[in-house]
């Protein structure tokens, strides 16, 4: 589900900047091994054409989505509305996961890259990657502080609901998929 919002948003962004003709053309991937997934948009003609700023909105909108998601997801689970739901509880938690997951990915990990949704957005703009990689990082950082030490703790008490075994394995496969 986080990969096919992340590669509509690419192509439904593209397409409402006008410049892509169609609003779901995504390469589709591998479901199984969820590879091989791309949002279709041509970037080096965007670049050819002198729609720069385009191409870097496009590439940059899955992340703006991914945040939005986590802070929505966040506020959910942080408002008490959640806590007498306990799988809604919990679906909220591993979706919040798997987007911050994605955030990370990009973020921190590929703000130096050449391509890319980080590379698109900085050579679309002209930016040195440093400045995407500490703003990126500190909103990653932001996000990881409010998920591990505010809403961690409630997932122990609504879903652990006091096993410890159970804690332990939330905090390490909720570190694994962040970190992977």
């Amino acid at each position: 589900i986080v990969i096919l919002i992340h590669e509509f948003t690419h192509s439904i962004t593209a397409y409402l900047l006008g410049v892509m003709p169609q609003p779901f053309s995504i390469v589709w991937g591998d479901f199984f091994t969820m590879t091989c997934w791309d949002e279709g948009v041509q970037y080096s003609r965007l670049w050819a054409t002198g729609f720069g700023v385009d191409g870097a909105i496009t590439g940059v909108m899955p992340l703006v989505v991914h945040t939005i998601l986590i802070s929505c997801g966040l506020f959910l689970l942080l408002s008490g509305v959640m806590l007498k739901h306990k799988w809604g509880f919990h679906l909220v938690f591993w979706f919040i996961v798997a987007n911050i997951m994605e955030l990370f990915a990009y973020m921190p990990l590929r703000a130096f890259s050449s391509h890319g949704d980080t590379g698109n957005f900085n050579h679309g703009l002209g930016l040195n990657p440093w400045l995407l990689f500490f703003a990126g990082t500190i909103i990653v950082l932001v996000l990881l502080y409010y998920l591990l030490l505010r809403a961690l703790p409630g997932m122990y008490v609504v879903v652990a609901e006091g096993s410890r075994a159970l804690e332990c394995l939330i905090l390490c496969f909720s570190a694994f998929a962040i970190f992977i």
